[in-house]
């Protein structure tokens, strides 16, 4: 005969989360927090193992890109911080999204899950509590109203001395610290799709609050963690300098290209390319079509965590790689010019381009780039003008300092023109891609500002700074007449000139 042994539910998933770590601690407890049935997925397990090495104090610095909708909110922001807590009451949590809302969400869905029976029942109050002293553990529980008047969903302590804080990017933080801070989202998707000098703005005063205000809010300076997740959005945004700075990173594509991330603590399991990340709830149709609603350059950010799709957005990079040597015999000659307002350190740069042209080709002869004030601007044409004279066409756009410039200058420098731009930044790229894509502009030989002049064109709006782009489009849009007119329209213009 073969005896039943009563075995106690609590005990066995105490023994089951001790074996099987933050995993499975989110295993057990996904049907307290969430409706939908928890699905088994490597790239959790994954994230766990990297989470549970920050606890451990093995990686102070973590940046992780996962793609939206894969879990990581929850993994990270609730289950995470509840499951340290039963070994470590006393941890103090800084947790923090573009909105306050969202960090408040996740706060209220960790304060539910402590105080739901399941838990209290296995390590809160209602847990046998012989067992948690014998596993040197001590109950679990949110301190009380009564106990603690400031006890709401931004703010809240457990029983064991641990709090968690939970504000937004920008936001209030003062007065409080952490031994471990959680940037979750740091910024809206949304706001970043736009033009790249008002992506920027967004995106730098996120690198600076991570940088500044949150970097002194430590608990212990000798226990101080800080962990990044998010998808990839610009080329400069938080992750781009928490990875420049040393974080250990965790990349996990939507489907896998190139090698696959490895870490100390594991990786990306993927072997074979173009393998999704997680095929039982997102297969390859699904992937498809997501993509093709959100377009290549927002698919390649959020689902592929290339803020810049490959080989280049608007300007693809391969269009860039016509050089030239010797000039043709015969060319006509332009400038262009971008000009700014201010010459701080923020500032947008003043671009002045020369350009050689054919019926149709375009080549680029010379740059000047730099964060220039009025009277600078004005010498730097000066300059570049003595340097060519045979542009004598000077187009500036009329914008910023442009219409102060051509004012300044229209007696002493003849053939100055000003450019009313027609359509927005990117439409007039666009309006000039063609050309690109067909190889007729060519870049300089051996000009030691090439390569960042490829890595603007190449990867806005995904860039903090547009005059090159504005100078060039404003270059080839004058010459060609029309942003639609036909190759055979542009060189009977050319023509003409």
């Amino acid at each position: 005969m073969s005896s039943e042994i009563d075995i106690d539910p609590c005990e066995l998933d105490r023994a089951l989360v001790k074996k099987g770590g933050l995993y499975k601690f989110m295993q057990l407890a996904w049907s307290h927090v969430e409706s939908a049935e928890f699905v088994p997925a490597w790239h959790l397990e994954e994230i766990c193992k990297h989470l549970e090495a920050v606890s451990r104090g093995e990686c102070r610095r973590l940046v992780i890109n996962v793609p939206p909708g894969c879990g990581k909110s929850l993994t990270v922001s609730v289950f995470w911080p509840v499951w340290e807590w039963i070994t470590r009451p006393k941890r103090k949590w800084m947790f923090a999204s573009f909105d306050a809302s969202l960090s408040q969400r996740d706060a209220l869905k960790a304060k539910g899950l402590i105080q739901s029976e399941w838990f209290q029942a296995r390590w809160g109050y209602r847990a046998n509590a012989k067992t948690l002293k014998r596993r040197g553990l001590t109950p679990v529980g949110i301190v009380t109203e009564s106990q603690e008047k400031q006890n709401t969903a931004s703010i809240y302590w457990s029983s064991g001395g641990g709090l968690r804080f939970s504000t937004s990017v920008g936001g209030k933080s003062t007065g409080w610290h952490a031994h471990i801070q959680v940037c979750d989202d740091p910024v809206k998707p949304k706001d970043v799709q736009g033009s790249s000098k008002a992506s920027w703005t967004i995106i730098k005063a996120a690198n600076e609050w991570w940088a500044n205000t949150m970097a002194s809010r430590k608990a212990d300076p000798k226990d101080f963690s800080r962990v990044v997740i998010m998808q990839r959005l610009h080329e400069l945004d938080l992750a781009a300098i928490c990875i420049r700075d040393g974080y250990t990173l965790l990349s996990l594509p939507m489907e896998l290209e190139g090698e696959p991330c490895k870490t100390p603590w594991g990786g990306d399991r993927r072997t074979t390319q173009g393998e999704l990340l997680c095929p039982d709830r997102y297969d390859l149709a699904s992937v498809r079509e997501t993509a093709k609603d959100m377009g290549p350059m927002v698919a390649a950010a959020q689902l592929q965590q290339r803020p810049t799709p490959s080989g280049g957005t608007i300007i693809k990079t391969p269009w860039l790689m016509k050089r030239w040597k010797t000039l043709p015999a015969r060319v006509r000659w332009l400038m262009s010019w971008d000009c700014a307002f201010k010459d701080l350190d923020d500032s947008d740069y003043v671009v002045g381009q020369v350009w050689a042209y054919t019926l149709a080709e375009f080549f680029l002869v010379d740059e000047v780039r730099d964060q220039l004030d009025f009277v600078s601007t004005c010498q730097a044409l000066k300059d570049l003008k003595e340097k060519y004279p045979q542009a004598r066409k000077i187009l500036i756009e009329d914008k910023a300092n442009g219409t102060a410039v051509e004012n300044a200058l229209r007696k002493e420098v003849p053939g100055i023109i000003l450019c009313n731009p027609q359509g927005g930044k990117t439409a007039r790229l666009n309006a000039v891609s063609g050309y690109f894509q067909a190889g007729n502009v060519y870049l300089p030989e051996g000009k030691p500002w090439v390569g960042d002049y490829v890595v603007e064109i190449s990867r806005y709006p995904k860039w903090p700074h547009d005059d090159r782009v504005d100078a060039t489009s404003q270059a080839l849009i004058h010459v060609t007449g029309k942003p639609k007119s036909s190759l055979k329209e542009a060189m009977d213009r050319i023509r003409a000139t």
